[in-house]
């Protein structure tokens, strides 16, 4: 049996325990779509390919700490998370927004629409253009929902929020993605 056929986690252990050149399987399946997450949040190719580096050289450097009764795929995410928002945070006038004042109120968009155009893969230039209108809170949570496709439970993990606050949050992003929407 192949490297290629094992799972994410069977490739840590083999890693951990023997072959850390299995490291570049790892770096195979993830740098395209970390790239793409990246380039998404950050909006500048050359920095994503930087900020890419060092998400594989964080990763490889703590694959010890790794928990293979975990994710490997949100583990990782959350490295990128943290190094686009760290790069964010010095380079641009990033105000991160909280949602902790009303994280007891659900405001609930009528977005049947949006969903279904988020879904759609037809014009997602377009919807890429309109996302980056928005706080990076919102662009976070909608590139990895609709873009990335990941559950509410794999964002919380990459967010550090409870699964309720990325379902508020995700509903916010879709409102405001909405108001985007009607004044273009």
């Amino acid at each position: 049996m192949s490297y290629a056929e094992l799972s994410d986690n069977e490739i840590v252990d083999i890693i951990i325990k023997k072959d850390k050149e299995a490291y570049e399987i790892l770096v195979q399946r993830y740098q395209n779509k970390l790239y793409a997450y990246v380039f998404r949040l950050t909006n500048h190719r050359e920095e994503a390919t930087d900020i890419l580096q060092d998400v594989f050289l964080k990763a490889y450097k703590n694959i010890k700490g790794f928990d293979t009764k975990k994710k490997f795929s949100s583990w990782i995410y959350r490295i990128a998370h943290n190094e686009s928002v760290n790069w964010l945070k010095k380079n641009t006038r990033y105000k991160k927004q909280s949602i902790d004042d009303d994280e007891n109120k659900i405001d609930i968009a009528d977005s049947s629409d949006l969903e279904e155009e988020i879904s759609n893969n037809h014009e997602k230039d377009d919807l890429m253009n309109k996302i980056d209108l928005l706080p990076i809170i919102y662009k976070e949570v909608l590139v990895l929902r609709y873009l990335e496709e990941k559950s509410y439970e794999e964002i919380s993990i990459i967010m550090k929020k409870s699964v309720n606050a990325v379902g508020i949050l995700l509903n916010r992003a879709k409102k405001k993605l909405a108001e985007v929407y009607e004044n273009v």
